[in-house]
């Protein structure tokens, strides 16, 4: 939060409906017909920011130059908490995220893919399915929440 700039910043809609209704009507029928060629980036994207912002997070586009540009940055129970999402198969191919976890100053322990692929990990990178954000979820004192634990997968 010391370091937040608000000249840089990404817009989502609260709504993936009327999201896909601004497309061009070739699209849409592109995307009813589940054709493969169709790039569904904004749409996982504007998916996690919803649930992200559902599970009280305030997440954060970040772009810092000669490192790349993280869809999401959270803040979860004290630390910082990159996130990607990947709309193709090549969902581990993440060079901004590897750049970012990769410098010591920033201190992230872990960071999280979303994508169409399965439950694995790979060093401090967690890879989950799209449909699996929604148990992404901030400590609350007084609430009882399941954070995300995945250990014993």
């Amino acid at each position: 939060m010391a370091s937040k700039s608000s000249n840089v910043f990404r817009l989502f809609s609260n709504d993936i409906g009327l999201l896909t209704s601004a497309y061009p009507a070739e699209t849409k029928m592109e995307l009813i017909n589940k054709n493969g060629e169709v790039n569904n980036g904004a749409h996982f994207e504007n998916a996690v920011a919803q649930q992200l912002v559902a599970n009280g997070f305030e997440p954060y586009f970040c772009k810092k130059k000669n490192v790349g540009e993280l869809d999401f940055v959270i803040e979860k129970s004290g630390k910082v908490v990159p996130i990607e999402v990947k709309s193709g198969k090549t969902y581990k191919s993440h060079k901004a995220l590897n750049n970012f976890m990769g410098v010591t100053d920033y201190h992230m322990e872990k960071a999280y893919v979303f994508s169409v692929g399965n439950v694995e990990t790979e060093g401090t990178v967690i890879y989950l399915p799209i449909y699996m954000c929604y148990l992404l979820k901030e400590q609350k004192i007084g609430q009882m929440i399941v954070d995300l634990d995945i250990d014993g997968l």
